[in-house]
């Protein structure tokens, strides 16, 4: 069996090269200084991990690491959020760092929002953030 390939790539006549070559431009009107930032993992990256994976943190002392089992029994990860156990047996959402002002801007400045103060504004967030299926364990 002949390749088809191989049989139609020989039967092409010599590639033609431009007759007049193009010089190569040296400068960069578009030069810019990127920068590449290394973030630091969000502050639940360890329970996350833990509670998904089964990975503990490394390099935790015996302390350390009855303290952590203590705390992470009242995070629940599901479907991609991290939620923790409040008050009255009701879940709320964990947050990174760079959601926590779009959520406040939202409950604060939005058109039914308003300035209603720090502790206005903050139960306001808490009982939205609240999940439908709150039961106490």
């Amino acid at each position: 069996m002949a390749n088809v390939v191989v049989d139609y790539l020989s039967h092409l006549g010599p590639v033609s090269t431009p007759s007049k070559e193009i010089a190569i431009d040296d400068s960069f009107p578009d030069e810019q200084l990127l920068a590449i930032f290394q973030q630091a993992p969000p502050w639940y990256a360890n329970i996350v991990n833990f509670k998904v994976c089964g990975v503990l943190p490394p390099g935790l002392s015996y302390q350390q690491r009855k303290k952590f089992f203590t705390d992470a029994k009242y995070y629940l990860w599901e479907d991609y959020f991290l939620y923790k156990l409040c008050g009255y047996g009701i879940y709320g959402r964990c947050l990174h760092e760079e959601e926590v002002h779009s959520v406040l801007h939202h409950y604060h400045a939005s058109t039914y929002g308003g300035h209603f103060g720090r502790d206005k504004t903050s139960t306001k967030v808490l009982q939205a953030n609240r999940l439908l299926l709150a039961h106490t364990l």
